[in-house]
Parts: C-alpha cells; structure tokens; sequence
C-alpha cells in the first residue's frame, strides 16, 4: 500500500467535509422548503406575503443558517437570516409588545416592533454580515433594530447591549465619511 503524507490526508479530509457542508445545505434547504409547503403560514400585513411561523419550520431555517454559516457562505446566511428574522417578528409580535415608538431608536428594517431577545440576537446576526457584505447602511438600521429591543430586554449597561453600540458607532462613522 503507498503511504500518504499528512497534508495529503489533511487535504482529502478537508475535501470530504466540504462535501459534507454542502450535502447538509442541500438537505436542509429541501426541508425548510418542504415544511414551507405543508406547514402553517401567516400574511404578514408589512410585505403583502405570507411569512413563515411554524416553529419547526422556524428551527429548520435556523439550522440551515448555520451551516451557512459554518461553510462562511455569507450572503445566502444573510438572505436566511432575514427570512429567519421575519418569522421571528410574526411568531413573537403579539408575545411582549413595544414602547411607544417615540422611545424607539430611529430604523428603517420594521415597520411592527417585536419586543423579544432572540429578535435582538437575530438583528444583530443579519447586521453583522450587511457590515461584513460592505452594507453599511443596512447595517447600521438592523443595529438600531438590535438597541431599542436590547435596551428593554437586557439594560443599556448590559455587555451585549454596549457592543451592539460600538458596532453602530463604527458604522455610523463609516457612513459619514463614506
């Protein structure tokens, strides 16, 4: 038998689970498209569409987000995110409503404000990949987003909350000299 060398196996391993990534990609994008078929959708009064609420559903597109982006594919995480999001807001609009919208930090992403943490995080998560896709004014709304919901949910002194206004700071900067 011929001997192979460590970066030879190195490499066939890398190889194997890039085939891997892309086969649990493929899996998952054909059951949150199946569950989108057959299970429960809700017209979402903002978009004119129906939006996804079933929490199976909800979970399999979390999934699939994050192998995307294991396998750093960023712009189609960005695009699950958003769907992810949008599911998010309708599974929680009726849970904890909002502050009046005068206490609001200023956005442009919603138009029905969902008062939820895991709502924040998934803000955070789709503003973080527009910084990293170089749009930064889309950025900047969705940490907006993330503030009003984690200046309620965790406290403007919280460590989440600070990063998450750094992060705007640095965006906001970029904006303006952009």
């Amino acid at each position: 038998p011929r001997k192979t060398s460590k970066s030879q196996r190195y490499e066939g391993q890398h190889q194997h689970r890039a085939g891997d990534v892309m086969k649990a990609i493929d899996a998952l994008q054909r059951c949150v498209a199946m569950r989108e078929r057959h299970m429960h959708l809700v017209p979402d009064s903002s978009s004119n569409s129906k939006t996804l609420q079933h929490p199976h559903t909800l979970k399999a597109l979390n999934e699939l987000l994050n192998v995307q982006l294991a396998a750093k594919h960023w712009e189609a995480a960005l695009q699950i995110n958003t769907r992810l999001l949008a599911g998010y807001q309708v599974l929680y609009r009726n849970v904890i409503s909002g502050p009046p919208t005068d206490q609001l930090l200023p956005s442009t992403t919603t138009t029905a404000h969902t008062v939820w943490p895991l709502v924040a995080v998934q803000q955070l998560v789709s503003a973080k990949l527009a910084y990293y896709l170089q749009r930064t004014p889309e950025a900047a709304s969705h940490y907006r987003d993330a503030l009003s919901i984690l200046r309620i949910t965790h406290g403007s002194d919280h460590s989440l909350y600070k990063e998450a206004a750094q992060l705007l700071d640095n965006a906001n900067l970029e904006l303006q000299y952009n």
